[in-house]
Order: C-alpha cells, then structure tokens, then sequence
C-alpha cells in the first residue's frame, strides 16, 4: 500500500482504489516520460471527487482527501500550468465542499441548515448536475489507468496508452472539460449563497425580535420559494478581446445579482460569464476562427491578461452597491483573467455582445459549426446573439465601443465612465426587457 493509501478513510480507497495505485498525468504534461507520482495524486483526487459527491460517503471522507491533495500539491514545484490551475481549483473545491456539508447535509444540526429546507432540492439537483459534468473527467482517468485505447483495445505497454492519450486528448479538450465543472459548480454555488443568505438573514432576525420589542408596521420577509428562479438562463458577454467590456458586463451582472438576492427578489441569470473573439487561450476553436473571411479580424491575442484596471475603476470605485459584497465582486473579478470562446458558445441562452462587428462574427461562427457539426451545436432555443446597444435608445441600435483613449494615447477614466454608465444602463434594459427582471427599490433593505 502506497504512502497516501495509508492516510485515506478506507471507503475511498475500496471505492477507487486504482485511482491510487496506478496514478499518471503524462497526457496532461504532452510527455512521454511519466511525471512524478505526487502531481498525477492531484488530478486523480479532483477525479474522485466528483464520484463519491453521488456516493454515501461523508463530507468528512471528501475532506480528507482534498487536504491529502493540497498537502502534496504545495510540495510541487514548477509543475505544468494545467496541474497548477487544478491544484488552485482543489483549494476552491476545498472551501465548496465546507459550504455544502453545512447547507445540504440531512443530518446536519445547525440552526442555519434547519432554514433552508426549500432550497434543498434545488441544491441537491445542482449537486447532481456537478456530478454528471465531471464524469467524463472520471471516465479519461479509468481509461488511462486501465490502458484502454479506442473500440476498448487494451494496450500491453505504458508507452503505447501515452502515445494515445496524448494524441487523443488536446490541452483545449482538458480545459472544456475543466470549464464545464466550472459552470455547474458555479450553478450550485448560486443556490448555496441565496440559502446561506435567507439563513443569515432569519437568523439576525429572530435575535433582533429576542432582545428587543417588535417593530410597528409589517416586518420584511424574504420568501425562498419567491427568490429561487427555476427557469434561470446562462449569459456570455464576448467582446474581441475580453480584457475590458465584457469584463465591466460580467462584474456589472454579479452586482446586480447581489443586489436583488439580497433584497429578496428573483434573479433570472443562473451564469455570467464572458470571453474574447479573437483570444488564443482556452479556446478550442480558432481554427475555424482563422478560416472566416471576417469583414473586421483583428489579430489574435495570446490571453491571460487581467481586466483592464481603468475599466474596472470606473465600475467599482464610486458610491454606488457600498456593501461588503462589492469588494468580493472586484477581487474575484481583478484574478480572473482573458479568455477565448469555446465551440459550445452557442449552447448558452444569450451572447451579448457591444458592436455590430461582434454580431456579424459570431453569426458566421454558427454557420461555420453548424456545417463543420450539425444542428447539435446550436440546441433549439439556445445561442441567442443580442446587441446589447438596442437597449440605448428605443427604435435603434447604438454602438458601445471601446472607451478611447485621451490625448496622450493614455486610458482616460474620464471616457471609461462614458462607456461603463452605457454598459450599465444596456445591461440593466436586457434583464428587465428579455428576462422579466424586477429592479430592486432604490433604499431595499438588503441582508
């Protein structure tokens, strides 16, 4: 029994015990010579997390493993890129897994827990659709492991199943598959803070009404079935290169997120998130993108780049949504950085996008997939492309562009404000025209 063996609850090591014994990330690192053992345990423990997520195995048991990870992941040094963005997303899915066992475990016994039980079903379906977005993530690494090729060959040397595997499967695939345990993790996450969000609020309630005398006139109430929005939709916002308006979009999107789940209404968004047209990184599809004949390319950028820090000023540095959860909004913002679009973009409800230039390219995009694929990349009723413009002025479309730049070729926060105040304004006449979306009152208490 190996060293990490020894550390793990034994349920975990019946459950997968080949995940441990014959652990490998070769294909990850485009290799052929095996890595070492402690960064493959990594990879193998965010696979095992999402098989014993739908297991009967305890919050404590996946805990467990998750610190045995991280343990060996901080003794890692330069490892390769993708196996540091997964250990990062271990330590994220560490604190995850702290918030589920306290909102949606059965047997939990805190008073938050016992107010949540109308959002518990949603939680546990969400959980589900994590599982489910994982899976192919579990099936790569059984594949590997058992030295499984095509039509179910089985391989007789390591050296063969490397050559497959890093044949077979592109650092654009890993990430799509990272990305959509991404979207399905935040999906959850979602449910997670509106439950932690009524359960804080019934909690300063009730030892409000404890020590003191009730208030006259009707006491606020927020109704969790009122707040939960079942037919939620997902949002992409993808300008050419995702370093400044979409990023105002995305931030702009979670603020008012906060804004109206903190004050008890509905929000209809279930995603936000945004990407660049013409960005290289985590993009599975700039090959087809270079073989449009584009009215309007534009070279493409590497990515990785953090938001435009004039652009995010304008947005957050004023007087407006001064609540705890502004600051949270920013730095989870300020550390993401600039992406691609992936082939899946239009399998999202809406692309939002800020020119007509944007519009006419994801349009040419869609055909482009739709003969290279078929009709399954563009489901009935998804890929809707919007200009976000047609909410500026009634009967037309007016341009949002990128904000110019003052007199000495220097970003101006005067014209960032320009451009951020329409962005605002655009995005705030989407939600209410297109999904419904109630503005909260100006002076709502919030939670």
């Amino acid at each position: 029994m190996c060293q990490l063996e020894e550390q793990l609850p034994s349920q975990l090591i019946q459950f997968d015990k080949i995940s441990i014994e014959k652990c490998t990330d070769s294909f990850l690192s485009y290799s052929l010579p095996a890595p070492d053992i402690k960064e493959s345990v990594v990879l193998k423990a965010y696979n095992l997390i999402a098989t014993v997520m739908s297991s009967p195995l305890s919050f404590g048991d996946v805990l467990a493993l998750l610190q045995v990870a991280l343990k060996l992941y901080d003794q890692i040094e330069n490892g390769p890129e993708l196996l540091r963005n997964l250990g990062e997303e271990m330590k994220s899915l560490k604190l995850f897994i702290l918030s589920v066992e306290e909102l949606v475990d059965e047997e939990t016994n805190s008073a938050l827990a016992r107010l949540r039980p109308m959002l518990t079903e949603q939680a546990k379906a969400d959980i589900k659709n994590l599982e489910q977005s994982a899976r192919p993530i579990k099936d790569l690494f059984w594949k590997y492991t058992n030295d499984q090729g095509p039509f179910g060959i089985t391989f007789r040397f390591k050296t063969a199943t490397d050559i497959y595997f890093a044949l077979g499967y592109s650092k654009e695939t890993l990430n799509e598959m990272r990305d959509t345990v991404d979207r399905s993790k935040q999906k959850l996450m979602q449910t997670l803070q509106l439950m932690g969000i009524i359960g804080t609020n019934a909690l300063l309630s009730y030892a409000q009404n404890s020590n003191s005398p009730p208030q006259a006139g009707p006491r606020q109430r927020i109704n969790q079935q009122d707040s939960v929005n079942h037919n939620a939709v997902g949002v992409i916002y993808v300008d050419p290169h995702n370093l400044g308006r979409s990023r105002v979009a995305e931030a702009y999107t979670k603020l008012l997120q906060e804004w109206t789940v903190r004050t008890g209404g509905k929000w209809p968004v279930a995603f936000a998130h945004s990407a660049g047209f013409f960005v290289r990184d985590r993009s599975d599809c700039v090959d087809v993108l270079e073989r449009l004949s584009l009215q309007s390319a534009q070279d493409f950028s590497r990515g990785k780049k953090p938001p435009t820090e004039v652009a995010m000023a304008a947005l957050f540095e004023n007087k407006f949504f001064n609540y705890p959860y502004k600051a949270q909004v920013k730095a989870a913002m300020m550390a993401q950085r600039s992406r691609g679009i992936t082939k899946d973009i239009f399998k999202v409800d809406y692309i939002l996008v800020f020119t007509r230039r944007e519009y006419n390219n994801l349009l040419q995009l869609r055909k482009a997939l739709l003969g290279l694929y078929g009709t399954g990349m563009v489901p009935e009723g998804k890929g809707q492309i919007v200009h976000l413009g047609r909410y500026l002025a009634q009967g037309k479309t007016v341009e949002i562009v990128d904000a110019m730049k003052d007199n000495n070729g220097n970003l101006s926060r005067e014209n960032w404000n320009k451009t951020v105040g329409q962005i605002k304004t655009a995005v705030k006449g989407f939600l209410k025209d297109e999904l419904n979306w109630k503005q909260p009152e100006r002076f709502a208490r919030q939670s």
